[in-house]
C-alpha cells in the first residue's frame, strides 16, 4: 500500500500553487520535476485565456429585471468577469516565487499616460465622481489590456499558435459570429428573445448603429484570419474556417443595418489586409512611375471617392446633415475650452445647452431645426474627445494611435518566423476599421466595441518588440503590493456591484409601478434608492418626474435641479417648467420651456405646453403666434398625439381675442 507523508502532501500543494498562480514568469522557470507533477492541472495562462474570452460575450448580456437592461446588464456582466480575471491575476502575483520579468513598449506607456490624464481631468470635473461608469470601464479595460498582453505574448515567434492565442481568438470570432447570426434571424423576422420596435436589425444592442460598429471591428479581423493564415498550418485550420464563416456572416448582415460608416470602416479594414497580401503598394509604385500617371491615378481615385460619398449621403441625407450640425455645435464647445476640455464625460450634459444657445442666437437655419435632435454623443470620437479632454487628451490618444502604426511589417506572409508580422496586419486592419467607424459613431461608448478595441491593441502590443526590465526583488514586492491593493479594492467593488444591481432592479420596478398610474408608490420606491444613486443624473430625472406626477412639486423641483447638473434632456426642462409654474415662478417656467424648445426646435410638445400656458394666463396674442408656428412646422412622424395637438391649435386660432 502506497503511503504518502504529510511532507509530500505539503510539497505537492506548494508546487500546485506555484504553478497555478505563476504570472509574469517565463516558461524556462519550470523545472522538469514540477512539469511532470503538474500535468493533471491546467496551465495558468490557459485558465486566464478562458476567462478573458468570456469578456467577448458581454454583448449578449441583457435583462428584463434591470433598469435599461440592454446596457446595464452588459456593464454588470463585464464588471463581474473583469473582477474574476483580476482576482486570478492578483493571487498569481502573490504566489509567484521568482523575481518578475516585465516587458514594456512605448504603447504601454502611452496607454497608462492616457488613463492617468483621464484620472486628473475627472478629479477637476464638477458633478462627476470616481464611480462614474465610463471611468470604471476605462480603468478595468486598462488593467485588462496588460492581462491580455501577458497571456498573448511569446518569445518564440516561430511557434505563433499557442493554446492561449487559439482560445482568445476563437472567443473573439465566435462572439462576432453569434452576433451576426442573431442579426440574420432579426432580418428574417425570427427574433429569439429580443427585437426592436423602431429598427429591424439591432442584434443584442437595441440600435443598428451600435451593432454595426461592433461588427465593424470583428469582420476585418475575421477576414485577416481567413486570408492571411496559410492553408498549410493544419493545427489552426478550424480557426481559419471560423474566420471565413464569421466574415461571410458579418458581410451578409451589415447592409441590413443601413449604417454607412460601418460599411466604410469594413472596407478600410479589409482593404488593409488585401494591400498587405497582394503587395498592392509595390504594384502601384511600379505602375505610377511618371508624374502624369500619378496625377491621372489621383484624379480617378478622387472621382471614385466623391461618387461613393455622394451616394452614401443621398442614402440618408437628413442623417448626414444632422451629423454636420452636431459637429458644428461641438466645435463651439471646443472653442470654449480648447486646452483641457469641458470635463470628463460631460459632453452628454453640456451639448444640448450649446445647441439651445445656437438656435436661440438665430444662427440655425430651418433645415438645422429640422434635423436637430436630442444628442448624447458627438458621432465622432475624436471631436468628442477634444471637447471633453481638450487638446492634451487628444494628443495622448494620438500617441496611442501613433505607437500602434509606427512599426513597419514585412510583405512576406508565408515565412513561419513572420507569424507576428501577419498577426500585426490582422490586428491593424481591425483597428483601422475601428478608427474609421469612430469618425461617424461612438464606439468607445459601447462596451462590447471598447472591449474589442483593447483586445486588438493588446494583441498587437504582444507582437511588438519590447524592452525587458530585469527581474529583481524590489519589482516583485511592488507587484505583490499592487496585487494586494487590487484584491482589497476588488472586494469593495464586488459589494458596490451587488448594491448597484439591487438598486437597478428596484429602479426598474419603480418605473413599472409609475407607468401603471401608482405614482405615490413609485415615488416611495425611488426614495429608497436616493442615497445609492444620488450621482446618477438619469435616476434623479426619473425620480423628480415621478414626484411631479405625484403632485409633490417642491421636492420634485429640488431633485430635478440636482438632475440638471448631471443629465440633460428636453423632457427634464419640461418637468422643471411644470414645477416652476405650480410654485409661482412666472419668469423661470417660461425660460425653462423655451430652453427645451431651443434644444430640439422640431418637437411639438414643449411649444404646445407653452401655447396652452400663455392662453390660460390671458396672453392670447402670443399663444396664437405659437399655434401658427406649430401648424406651419413639418411633421417627422405623424402620430395621434401630434394630430391632437395640431387640432387644439387650430381651435385656439378660432378664439376671438
Amino acid at each position: 500500500m502506497l503511503k504518502v507523508s504529510a511532507l509530500d502532501c505539503r510539497t505537492h500543494y506548494q508546487l500546485f500553487l506555484s504553478s497555478f498562480f505563476l504570472p509574469l514568469l517565463e516558461p524556462h522557470v519550470y523545472q522538469s520535476e514540477r512539469c511532470n507533477l503538474m500535468k493533471p492541472f491546467p496551465s495558468y495562462r490557459i485558465i486566464l485565456a478562458i476567462l478573458l474570452s468570456l469578456l467577448f460575450f458581454t454583448s449578449f448580456a441583457m435583462s428584463e429585471r434591470l433598469m435599461d437592461g440592454l446596457s446595464s446588464a452588459k456593464m454588470f456582466y463585464f464588471s463581474g468577469v473583469s473582477i474574476v480575471v483580476l482576482f486570478t491575476v492578483s493571487l498569481g502575483l502573490l504566489f509567484a516565487r521568482k523575481p518578475l520579468t516585465v516587458k514594456l513598449h512605448w504603447l504601454d506607456v502611452s496607454i497608462l499616460a492616457f488613463w492617468g490624464y483621464n484620472c486628473i481631468r475627472l478629479a477637476f470635473t464638477p458633478y462627476v465622481s470616481f464611480d462614474n461608469k465610463r471611468f470604471i470601464v476605462l480603468t478595468l479595460l486598462t488593467l485588462l489590456y496588460f492581462v491580455f498582453k501577458w497571456v498573448l505574448q511569446r518569445d518564440d515567434q516561430e511557434k505563433g499558435w499557442t493554446v492561449e492565442r487559439k482560445i482568445v481568438i476563437t472567443g473573439f470570432l465566435l462572439s462576432g459570429l453569434l452576433q451576426s447570426l442573431f442579426c440574420i434571424l432579426q432580418l428574417y423576422d425570427i427574433n429569439p428573445w429580443y427585437s426592436s420596435r423602431y429598427f429591424k436589425v439591432v442584434g443584442t444592442f437595441g440600435n443598428p448603429d451600435a451593432v454595426a460598429g461592433y461588427l465593424a471591428t470583428v469582420i476585418p479581423f475575421a477576414f485577416g484570419v481567413w486570408q492571411l493564415t496559410p492553408k498549410d498550418e493544419a493545427e489552426v485550420r478550424w480557426i481559419r474556417l471560423l474566420g471565413m464563416v464569421t466574415f461571410l456572416a458579418g458581410i451578409f448582415v451589415l447592409p441590413g443595418t443601413l449604417i454607412r460608416g460601418a460599411w466604410l470602416a469594413v472596407a478600410a479594414g479589409t482593404g488593409f489586409c488585401l494591400v498587405y497580401k497582394y503587395r498592392l503598394w509595390v504594384k502601384l509604385r511600379e505602375l505610377f512611375i511618371t508624374k502624369w500617371r500619378i496625377l491621372a491615378g489621383a484624379f480617378i481615385a478622387l472621382l471614385l471617392f466623391s461618387v461613393v460619398m455622394v451616394g452614401l449621403y443621398r442614402l440618408k441625407p437628413d442623417s448626414a446633415y444632422g451629423r454636420l450640425l452636431i459637429w458644428k455645435v461641438t466645435l463651439g464647445m471646443i472653442a470654449d475650452a480648447p486646452l483641457f476640455g469641458i470635463g470628463f464625460d460631460r459632453f452628454a450634459v453640456e451639448y444640448n445647452n450649446y445647441q439651445a444657445e445656437y438656435f436661440a442666437s438665430g444662427k440655425g437655419t430651418p433645415y438645422d431645426e429640422w434635423v436637430a435632435g436630442n444628442v448624447k454623443q458627438a458621432h465622432n470620437e475624436f471631436l468628442q474627445s477634444v471637447a471633453e479632454l481638450g487638446a492634451v487628451g487628444c494628443l495622448l490618444f494620438g500617441l496611442i494611435i501613433w505607437n500602434l502604426f509606427k512599426m513597419k511589417h514585412s510583405i512576406n506572409d508565408r515565412h513561419p518566423v513572420l507569424f507576428s508580422q501577419r498577426k500585426m496586419v490582422i490586428c491593424r486592419s481591425a483597428i483601422s476599421s475601428y478608427l474609421v467607424i469612430a469618425l461617424f459613431s461612438f464606439p468607445s461608448h459601447l462596451l462590447p466595441t471598447s472591449i474589442s478595441f483593447y483586445f486588438l491593441v493588446s494583441f498587437l502590443s504582444a507582437l511588438m518588440k519590447m524592452v525587458n526590465i530585469s527581474p529583481n526583488n524590489s519589482l516583485s514586492v511592488a507587484f505583490k503590493v499592487l496585487a494586494g491593493c487590487v484584491l482589497i479594492l476588488g472586494s469593495v467593488f464586488v459589494g458596490y456591484l451587488k448594491e448597484r444591481i439591487s438598486a437597478y432592479m428596484t429602479w426598474h420596478q419603480a418605473e413599472v409601478v409609475g407607468l401603471s398610474g401608482e405614482h405615490t408608490k413609485a415615488a416611495q420606491l425611488f426614495s429608497k434608492l436616493e442615497n445609492v444613486l444620488s450621482d446618477d443624473g438619469r435616476f434623479l430625472f426619473s425620480y423628480g418626474a415621478v414626484l411631479a406626477t405625484a403632485l409633490q412639486y417642491e421636492k420634485a423641483y429640488s431633485v430635478l435641479q440636482r438632475a440638471s447638473r448631471r443629465f440633460n434632456d428636453p423632457k427634464l426642462w419640461i418637468a422643471l417648467a411644470e414645477c416652476q409654474r405650480v410654485m409661482g415662478n412666472e419668469d423661470l417656467w417660461e425660460k425653462s420651456l423655451q430652453h427645451s424648445i431651443n434644444m430640439t426646435p422640431n418637437h411639438f410638445y414643449p411649444r404646445y405646453l407653452l401655447a396652452k400656458a400663455l392662453f390660460e394666463d390671458g396672453n392670447i396674442v402670443r399663444a396664437k403666434a405659437i399655434a401658427r408656428q406649430m401648424l406651419a412646422m413639418k411633421v417627422k412622424v405623424n402620430s395621434s398625439a401630434i394630430k391632437e395637438m395640431r387640432k387644439e391649435m387650430r381651435s385656439l386660432l378660432l378664439i376671438q381675442n
